[in-house]
């Protein structure tokens, strides 16, 4: 896994794996390809009798329980917000999160939905309205998530939404003036 940290800490996926670990969602694998771009977690595009879907199994000593449960949150979160987010689903147990026992390792994984989509390219520079406005979204929905109380009325939430969206501007505007567009 080239450009992983900690490979010791991350597990090696194979298809009779990928099954096992679908056991628990009462999926059947038809396919499967690695997410390469992660570094910290092991991803991998999944193709189910049911449809499409991402599996991530959570690099072992790195997070809790509770912090993956909190990241969860936020994603439903993100998407009650109406940030286009992956849905996690649950397993067979009711339970979002997923753990497995293998030889003498504990792994947590999560499966979620498949959102159609690709990375941007540095050369994009006319999708930089777009990327501001979402990288606006976030950060006014984690300052909610994290205290919901900080919004109480429209002009509040317009106030921040217009000052988090110019600070993505700026900040987009000068990684693409150092790359020299």
């Amino acid at each position: 896994m080239t450009g992983k940290i900690n490979s010791e800490n991350q597990i090696q996926l194979n298809r009779k794996l990928i099954i096992r670990l679908l056991n628990f969602y009462d999926l059947t694998l038809v396919d499967f390809k690695e997410i390469k771009t992660g570094v910290e977690n092991t991803s991998i595009f999944i193709k189910t009798n049911k449809g499409k879907f991402v599996l991530r199994v959570y690099r072992r000593n790195n997070k809790t329980k509770n912090e993956i449960t909190q990241e969860v949150e936020f994603m439903d979160f993100l998407g009650s917000q109406g940030i286009p987010t992956p849905q996690v689903l649950s397993n067979s147990k009711g339970k979002l999160i997923s753990r497995i026992k293998i030889d003498k390792f504990t792994w947590n994984y999560i499966l979620m939905q498949f959102i159609d989509g690709k990375h941007l390219d540095s050369g994009q520079y006319n999708l930089i309205a777009a990327v501001s406005k979402y990288q606006a979204l976030m950060h006014i929905a984690a300052n909610k998530f994290k205290n919901p109380k900080k919004f109480n009325n429209l002009k509040d939430r317009i106030n921040e939404f217009v000052a988090q969206n110019k600070k993505a501007e700026m900040v987009l505007k000068k990684k693409l003036f150092m790359a020299g567009y």
